[in-house]
């Protein structure tokens, strides 16, 4: 599938509607070398949120849809060359975990930002799914001391996620080791640190086992 090579790649995004902070910046950061272009989104709960932020994006009224799962199942059934390639998460930590969910079954990769998912049981759910699929699934850590290093982060993370997913597309993916970028092991570790931290907060900030 050389055509992977030969194109932008096909973005969607839930999350990051007007109101928003961090939709925006990832809109940026996957755009900055011209690799990506984003063509569909539910950026909000709101359809009118959705529908507005959509046409100030330029997409394509069909394109923005009024919930996820809609989103993900539409996309699924068009054709190869006008689907997205891959979705990004940029809503409520607590609902992280149902949307990539559904967007993995749907055969579509995942770019979400962080925390993974909202418990450790749902990150352990995940890690599960993504070796079942085999499809990409990238965790924005990021770097926050100041604002140019912030957008300059998410860039060089998009453009390992770039990388992984042509790869994946033309037959010749990348094992998670060799990915630049966090993964989804990455995002279990974090929730294991968060769930020891909160033992340790209910025993009296004592120190616990990792």
């Amino acid at each position: 599938m050389i055509g992977a090579w030969k194109r932008k790649l096909r973005m969607g995004m839930v999350g990051g509607g007007q109101g928003a902070f961090i939709g925006g910046v990832h809109r940026v950061a996957a755009t900055l070398d011209q690799q990506v272009e984003l063509v569909s989104g539910c950026f909000s709960r709101d359809p009118e949120n959705t529908r507005a932020t959509g046409g100030q994006l330029y997409l394509k009224p069909d394109r923005c849809y009024a919930t996820f799962k809609e989103m993900a199942s539409s996309e699924a059934e068009l054709p190869e060359g006008e689907r997205i390639d891959f979705v990004t998460i940029v809503t409520p930590n607590v609902s992280h975990f149902s949307i990539a969910q559904t967007f993995l079954k749907a055969g579509f990769h995942v770019v979400c930002d962080k925390p993974m998912t909202y418990s450790l049981d749902e990150a352990v759910q995940l890690v599960k799914l993504v070796e079942e699929t085999g499809l990409v699934f990238a965790l924005t850590h990021n770097y926050t001391g100041h604002p140019e290093g912030y957008l300059e982060a998410f860039a060089t993370i998009y453009g390992g996620i770039i990388e992984a997913i042509r790869q994946h597309n033309g037959g010749h993916p990348l094992k998670p080791e060799e990915y630049s970028f966090p993964t989804v092991y990455d995002g279990l570790r974090g929730m294991q640190f968060i769930q020891k931290a909160v033992e340790s907060c209910e025993a009296g900030s004592v120190w616990v086992a990792m």
